[in-house]
């Protein structure tokens, strides 16, 4: 607890140190554009302008989903797509549905569409994150602007400023504030979305939210990034030191403790908080869970593992990645066959989360105590969970 709230003081100081965007940009147009090009959004500037494509094959017919489009970030089979709502697309990436591919399109042309288009604002996702409306439109303005289309700009950058905004709290904003704190929350919420892609890296991820907490001081999601980065940067090294062993030749308790370290790359389905949804077929948690009594020990232990998984729960306002205590929990409730108490990942704040997984730990540690007495004193019964079927 005291190492996070250092980290994030430290934080917060080298930002303002660094003078923050709002002293970085200038206001009006141009000097809107020349903060956003301090964001690392390169390929809005110099990006070749492509249309992706999802198609989705079912009972012998091809569907194709509408179409998005976007600037490319990177090409060939592992194409990465930089959508005009600044999300990022690439073939593989968790909640696909269909084949993914990308074509040339004429920017100008699009542009013009785009122009003359009766933008709706609930065609934008109302939740926090995802990009909205107004600032869609200041991103495909500053991306005419750097392809020599200033008319179009200026147009799109006035339709930009005169959007109401998406949320009651930003009434009396002026649209600096409103799109640095649009992009501040995108940002943050992007880099917590590649976290549960196996695709990104950890050190992507760690790259992308040290940028977002640099460039977005005064964003109200920055504890909620800072923590997450506090508890990933330590996971870097112990990445390069990790030697992967011949769990072949190890005891079950090595085997247990190795899919234990794998946690960390936990990852977990779309929606609903439900055992089946954390533990997916074939991931770590998975096959923890079938070892049964056998790595309730070693998961009692792991429920004091405050580092994070890749297994990101979806909120109200942001994303938020379970602990290595959180899916160790799931696992143990489904060897015990009962619940020890509401998810600590859910709690509003850091030391609520952190009560609640006081709770849970007494709570399990309990249930094994009472579960080895009354095993001492009665014939020996498999584990449920463990038992084949017939």
């Amino acid at each position: 607890m005291v190492k996070r709230f250092v980290g994030f003081v430290l934080l917060a100081l080298s930002a303002m140190a660094l003078g923050g965007p709002v002293q970085a940009r200038g206001d009006g147009r141009a000097g809107l554009f020349a903060w956003f090009d301090t964001l690392g959004y390169d390929a809005v500037v110099s990006g070749q302008f492509v249309r992706l494509d999802t198609m989705v094959h079912s009972k012998g017919k091809t569907l194709y989903l509408p179409s998005q489009y976007g600037f490319l970030v990177k090409s060939g089979s592992d194409f990465i797509v930089l959508g005009t709502d600044l999300a990022l697309h690439r073939p593989g990436a968790p909640g696909l549905r269909g084949t993914l591919q990308y074509s040339d399109v004429d920017f100008q042309e699009w542009a013009r569409t785009a122009q003359s288009k009766k933008w709706d604002q609930m065609d934008f996702p109302y939740v926090r994150g995802p990009l909205t409306l107004p600032a869609t439109l200041f991103v495909i303005s500053r991306a005419c602007e750097a392809r020599g289309l200033p008319v179009l700009s200026r147009d799109l950058y006035g339709k930009a400023q005169s959007t109401p905004p998406r949320w009651p709290s930003q009434d009396g904003e002026t649209f600096a504030q409103l799109l640095m704190e649009d992009l501040g929350d995108h940002a943050i919420w992007q880099a917590l979305e590649d976290l549960r892609d196996l695709g990104f890296t950890r050190k992507d991820v760690v790259d992308e939210l040290d940028r977002a907490v640099r460039s977005y001081p005064d964003n109200a999601n920055l504890l909620q990034a800072s923590s997450v980065l506090d508890g990933l940067r330590p996971m870097l090294a112990e990445d390069d030191s990790h030697a992967m062993p011949n769990v072949a030749k190890l005891p079950a308790s090595g085997r247990i403790a190795e899919l234990i370290y794998e946690l960390r790359d936990q990852t977990c389905g779309e929606s609903g908080d439900t055992p089946s949804r954390v533990i997916p077929p074939g991931t770590p948690a998975a096959r923890l869970m079938k070892y049964g009594y056998a790595a309730v020990p070693q998961l009692l232990a792991a429920l004091e593992d405050e580092r994070p998984t890749r297994c990101v729960v979806p909120e109200w306002s942001l994303a938020s990645p379970m602990e290595i205590r959180d899916v160790a929990k799931y696992i143990l409730e489904a060897i015990a066959h009962r619940s020890f108490g509401a998810p600590a990942w859910c709690r509003g704040n850091r030391d609520a989360a952190d009560e609640q997984a006081a709770e849970i730990e007494e709570s399990a540690r309990g249930w094994w105590a009472e579960r080895t007495r009354t095993a001492q004193v009665r014939p020996h019964k498999r584990n449920p969970s463990t038992r084949k079927r017939r």
